[in-house]
């Protein structure tokens, strides 16, 4: 039996039964992993994920969704997303890493950077008094 495809950052996930997020129902969703290469590299069981949207209810919060890439506008994009979809940051959560079976594609460069950037935004620094 081959051993399971190792969990990256950047990756996109379909979760079947994802928990229900600003009022929605339970559903089939994109996630992307966040998780740091080193935290993957553990046998962890659960993973960071953003979980994705495409349809968008802008909140006070929202000036930082990050739109993805899809092949209704770049046929060769990578994310595995067929139609306008945006990362929601404020919707980082723990998954189990058992539930990160059905791999779409990855984002990278610019658009993890900027999600990643934007989750970072969320939180105080250290130095921050």
């Amino acid at each position: 039996m081959p051993s399971p495809r190792p969990i990256r950052q950047g990756q996109v996930y379909w979760i079947d039964d994802f928990p229900p997020l600003d009022g929605d129902r339970s559903k089939r969703r994109p996630v992307i992993v966040i998780s740091p290469p080193i935290v993957l590299r553990r046998p962890a069981t659960l993973v960071l994920v953003v979980a994705v949207s495409t349809s968008p209810r802008p909140t006070p919060e929202d000036h930082e969704l990050i739109e993805l890439p899809h092949r209704g506008r770049d046929p060769t994009t990578t994310s595995g997303l067929n139609r306008p979809s945006w990362a929601v940051p404020r919707w980082l959560l723990p998954v189990e890493r058992s539930r990160l079976v059905q791999l779409a594609g990855y984002i990278s460069g610019d658009t993890l950077r900027d999600l990643l950037e934007a989750l970072d935004n969320r939180w105080p620094s250290a130095d921050t008094p």
